[in-house]
């Protein structure tokens, strides 16, 4: 390993930071002795919570009351775009969970 990190190193510039413990914003949880690698979003999810002011937020199973039917009735006239642009934020950030 030693000898792929000083080619490595030696063909680009860079720094040995020593083991991983972040990756592309995923905590990485080494286990040498299992062999295994676990990635953890943890802090990206909290963080994407805190942005869209959700940190206060309790978990549930479903987002409605059982049952509840809506129809188009119930949806707006005029779109905000303030909502939907808010809207579209919240589903492209859980999309990288």
């Amino acid at each position: 390993m030693e000898k792929f990190k000083a080619l490595m190193l030696a063909r680009s510039d860079g720094t040995d930071e020593g083991d991983v413990t972040e990756y592309l914003g995923c905590e990485v949880i080494r286990d040498s002795t299992a062999k295994t690698l676990h990635l953890r979003q943890s802090a990206y999810i909290h963080k994407v919570l805190a942005h869209h002011g959700f940190t206060d937020a309790n978990p549930v199973k479903t987002p409605m009351e059982p049952g509840v039917g809506l129809s188009k009735r119930d949806c707006p006239e005029v779109v905000d775009p303030a909502i939907q642009a808010e809207y579209r934020a919240i589903v492209g950030h859980v999309s990288f969970m």
